[in-house]
């Protein structure tokens, strides 16, 4: 089966920032597919 997955760029970064904290290193690097591979495997 294929699925597919849209991600809002804008709302993942900005997202991501006020979770994480503006300067906190590394959140950035969030591997898409693997979450969104993780989530379907689940």
């Amino acid at each position: 089966m294929r699925v597919r997955a849209y991600v809002d760029g804008y709302n993942l970064y900005y997202g991501g920032r006020s979770c994480c904290g503006r300067g906190t290193p590394g959140w950035r690097w969030l591997d898409v597919r693997a979450l969104v591979e993780a989530v379907i495997a689940s």
